[in-house]
């Protein structure tokens, strides 16, 4: 896996267009596709019509009424075709069907290298934003085998896969397996709750020769609330909006889920005992940690409550978390924890529980390398493990494509100080020198072929939210680029011959509680901004992402693509030509 970049994190973010376009056709194509580069006209011989991309996505496209204009010389086009195909690389049909077989003839299930018999013993159950399409993909696969299923899956995604026309992601009618919908903006709810008790009552009903099929993705954990007793649901969202207004990462929200809810922190796996359990994860975590994945339902959490307690002094909020969380975790630390040894009596069940990965960013950002190259780019994937602050990370990308620029431009390789000075910058945000070579080998090939690079990185950001405006990660931080993209343009060095395009979007098409999946912007998008009379500081200390792009060129700087069934955290793209 590609070396891990920490120290710079980013908030859900929405793709970006880069330049200001004929209103009329824009109201057309619904603010939403990729439109010609001109900055107020289109060019008379340019044609409306779809660009080559995976028919599952193109059709999404028509069904929303959206026609993306052909942009062959435009690199936001480019940008948006790239990550359209790392989306559809990761959909739930492709991934199963690669990791699980059945056979039909022996009524054998392989998942990995392990076989289970089927003789109608299989039930499902599920949590997350691309679970619904995972568990058609099961129901076609293990007919009549299924006796009875339940999954949890955001409000309203039913609705938007019917709009999208995507009916391969939807259950049939006759489906054995019940749907819940719940946990409205990602955030645990009474409808995600009713879910999750189903979902415990069904599992802790399960025999020795049952197999309990786990379907787990991106926003498992809102979607599987179990708070323990005496904690309410809404004492648990009192301290994850705490938490999460703190700048918590992920992996610290689901450390506390592990610890303060029945079925995280391998509780799922336990309840079903003494049936044998197959758990298939999409991850949306960094690193693919079973234990953070949805909080771990079917891992067994090495974490405890002192843990829980030490993220609380961190943060300085031990004096605002609710009352009954406190007594609880003060109780469990009473509790003498003890990892699961061969003398404990839950030691056998381990062996009967299955954890396997069937999909993740690398897949993704391998796509995205694959796409760039075939529209006549070199690509490198810089990290499939993006972590950190969004504006931080915002502001590396920056320097990297500063020094991008300053490779494709130096005719030697003699000493440079201001290439020399970033380098180092690069290194502090978590770059190794390793990596920076590849991308230096990248550029000078690309300088001698006359071909652009792109740089591809996947992860998952934090942003601190201080302001009240509405936005996510991948928004925040294409807005928060955009003057390090503008000071590049103002510089007399490059502004001649430099074209440099950064989309940043969500894989599940959905950044934070917005409709956008997130945005692109390019050299002079701060330009448009000011002939239009929008403020970026304003609305970027407002944490506004979404408003400043719905008004900036009439909306075309967003990626909206709807609900897309799946989620592998977020995509990056940095574009750069000489």
């Amino acid at each position: 896996m590609t070396a891990c970049l920490s120290g710079y994190a980013l908030l859900s973010v929405r793709l970006l267009t880069g330049k200001t376009l004929s209103r009329a056709i824009v109201s057309q194509v619904h603010n939403i596709i990729a439109l010609s580069r001109t900055r107020s006209v289109l060019k008379p011989n340019i044609s409306l019509r779809t660009r080559t991309v995976s028919s599952t996505l193109a059709s999404s496209f028509h069904q929303e009424g959206i026609m993306q204009v052909d942009r062959r010389d435009s690199m936001e086009g480019d940008a948006r075709q790239i990550f359209q195909a790392a989306v559809e690389s990761v959909m739930p049909r492709p991934m199963l069907e690669r990791e699980v077989k059945y056979k039909k003839e022996t009524k054998t299930l392989c998942v990995g290298s392990k076989e289970y018999q089927l003789q109608q013993n299989v039930f499902v159950v599920g949590f997350g934003k691309a679970v619904s399409g995972m568990a058609r993909v099961m129901e076609d696969m293990l007919g009549d085998h299924i006796v009875r299923g339940i999954i949890s899956i955001p409000a309203g995604a039913t609705e938007q896969l019917q709009k999208l026309n995507k009916n391969d992601m939807l259950l049939e009618a006759s489906s054995k397996i019940t749907v819940y919908e719940g946990a409205k903006h990602n955030l645990p709810d009474d409808d995600s709750l009713k879910a999750a008790t189903e979902i415990h009552k069904l599992v802790s009903d399960l025999g020795e020769d049952d197999i309990l099929i786990v379907l787990v993705s991106g926003g498992g954990s809102a979607l599987l609330p179990t708070p323990c007793p005496p904690i309410s649901l809404g004492e648990e969202m009192e301290l994850t909006r705490l938490l999460a207004g703190k700048g918590a990462t992920i992996q610290e929200l689901n450390l506390i889920r592990s610890n303060i809810e029945v079925l995280k922190g391998g509780g799922l796996a336990l309840e079903a005992r003494p049936a044998s359990v197959i758990s298939l994860i999409l991850s949306d975590v960094i690193g693919d940690p079973l234990d953070f994945i949805a909080s771990g339902p079917t891992f067994f959490s090495a974490t405890d409550a002192s843990q829980c307690m030490h993220l609380f002094t961190k943060f300085g909020i031990t004096d605002l978390v609710p009352k009954s969380v406190l007594e609880f975790l003060e109780q469990q630390k009473k509790i003498k924890n003890v990892s699961i040894t061969v003398d404990s009596p839950d030691f056998e069940h381990l062996n009967r529980v299955q954890n396997q990965i069937v999909g993740n960013n690398t897949i993704a950002t391998s796509t995205a390398c694959s796409t760039a190259r075939n529209l006549g780019y070199l690509p490198l994937v810089l990290s499939t493990c993006l972590s950190g602050d969004t504006r931080g990370t915002a502001a590396m990308f920056g320097k990297l494509a500063k020094y991008i620029l300053l490779i494709f431009r130096r005719n030697s390789k003699e000493y440079n100080p201001v290439l020399a000075t970033l380098e180092v910058d690069l290194v502090r945000t978590g770059i190794s020198k390793d990596k920076l070579n590849e991308v230096v080998a990248v550029v000078e090939k690309g300088k001698n072929m006359q071909k652009g690079v792109c740089i591809v990185a996947g992860g998952e950001t934090t942003t601190l939210v201080k302001g009240s405006g509405l936005g996510g990660r991948n928004q925040e931080m294409a807005l928060a680029i955009a003057p390090h993209l503008a000071a590049l343009k103002g510089d007399s060095v490059f502004k001649t011959y430099s074209q440099i395009c950064f989309l940043s979007a969500g894989t599940d098409g959905l950044d934070g509680p917005t409709d956008a999946a997130g945005a692109v912007v390019e050299m002079d998008f701060t330009q448009i901004l000011a002939d239009e009379g929008i403020s970026l500081d304003e609305f970027l200390e407002n944490n506004d992402s979404y408003n400043l792009f719905r008004l900036a060129r009439n909306g075309s700087s967003h990626i909206k693509i709807g609900h897309t069934g799946t989620n592998v955290m977020d995509i990056q793209i940095l574009m750069v030509k000489q």
